[in-house]
């Protein structure tokens, strides 16, 4: 070999050997993602309560799941003082969905605030009161002139709908009184004759020994409309496919309960211990939020659907209460636009995610003690 080619060939070598260790010092600079693998998108979902509660186990299920992370995204909660309050940080920029009441959402729009329902979460309707056992209070009809404990005295705006559909009055033939988080324990002392309240909060107070007959707006025909996602309509417009991922992330999670609402169960109480709630009490309230987001509806047109008969019904009666100012249009509000493409996932995946799931001991003899199946069915 010659020495102008033993040259070259050192020169090639070392010029090999440089890049290399270049490219080896750009890969590992702190915070930076390996080839290929893309950046979380961060999207924030503001609920109008507190998180610690056994509602929410879809998101739940999602997070635990990797869901979010499928649809590339990176998925924060946080708690606002109020429905109101959620859909206005939405509206402003501040967080990029929110989960206001039907009633909320009317008001909202009509009053000129650009936001839109594009997944109704809860399909059958969830709402009603909850009383002392022995309070002679056995129909909704008992409740005029009586005292009613609610968290907020903005709550009254979902409790007359339902009490002008099913009786012909409302809070204004009652005493409202706001007893903020503590407003079971008003009826339980026998402070208030009822409390309003909805499904999977009432079967949480009995596991927590308040024992309250439940007088429910759904077994008096209520079909009214259900809290869903709620997004600015500049973002629906600028970001369509972070609006069908957040809600499809969520629909998995919705999914995975309905195939195992013992798993959704276990994950939920391993993210929120400090409920302190027995196993099998908490089940219950995790299968009645099943109920609650679907059924017929759903299995015909997909998770999320808005039947808009049932938003019309609500907006009407909202308009001639004067809760709105006037009958917004619906397609102002809601939207189904999306519903298939959110709805577009690989249900035996999830299927399987849910049965290959392994509960812990303890919770699977206890299913065994309760006569259910492995999944809590």
């Amino acid at each position: 070999m010659n020495k102008k080619r033993l040259t070259r060939l050192l020169l090639i070598v070392f010029a090999v050997l440089l890049v290399s260790s270049l490219s080896f010092a750009a890969g590992s600079k702190e915070g930076e993602k390996p080839a290929g693998k893309e950046e979380l998108i961060k999207m924030t979902v503001i609920f109008p309560r507190s998180l610690e509660v056994l509602d929410d186990y879809y998101i739940n299920v999602a997070w635990a799941m990797g869901y979010f992370e499928q649809e590339g995204l990176d998925v924060h909660a946080e708690g606002a003082l109020g429905t109101t309050d959620a859909s206005k940080l939405v509206a402003e920029g501040q967080g990029e969905v929110a989960l206001p009441a039907p009633p909320v959402l009317f008001t909202a729009v009509a009053n000129g605030l650009p936001i839109m329902d594009v997944f109704q979460q809860d399909e059958n309707y969830i709402f009603g009161f909850g009383v002392r056992p022995d309070s002679g209070i056995n129909h909704l009809s008992d409740l005029k002139g009586k005292i009613i404990s609610v968290g907020d005295v903005g709550w009254t705006v979902l409790i007359d709908p339902l009490l002008e559909l099913t009786v012909g009055f409302t809070t204004k033939d009652c005493e409202v009184v706001s007893a903020g988080p503590g407003r079971a324990q008003l009826v339980a002392a026998g402070k208030a004759d009822a409390v309003f309240t909805w499904e999977k909060e009432y079967q949480l107070w009995d596991a927590q020994g308040i024992h309250l007959k439940i007088l429910r707006g759904y077994d008096y025909g209520v079909r009214f409309p259900g809290n869903g996602h709620v997004f600015a309509t500049k973002y629906i417009k600028e970001h369509p496919d972070r609006v069908v991922k957040f809600s499809r992330g969520w629909a998995k999670g919705i999914y995975f309960g309905v195939v195992n609402p013992a798993a959704a169960t276990e994950i939920t109480l391993e993210k929120y211990p400090m409920l302190g709630v027995a196993f099998e009490d908490a089940l219950k309230a995790i299968k009645a939020g099943v109920w609650v987001m679907t059924g017929e509806i759903t299995d015909k047109h997909g998770l999320g659907y808005h039947e808009f008969s049932y938003w019309e019904e609500l907006r009407d009666i909202l308009y001639e209460q004067g809760t709105i100012p006037r009958k917004v249009a619906l397609e102002d509000c809601i939207t189904n636009e999306f519903i298939d493409e959110i709805n577009n996932f690989d249900r035996e995946e999830v299927k399987q995610d849910a049965m290959n799931y392994k509960l812990k001991p303890e919770n699977s003899q206890k299913l065994k003690e309760l006569g259910l199946n492995e999944y809590g069915w």
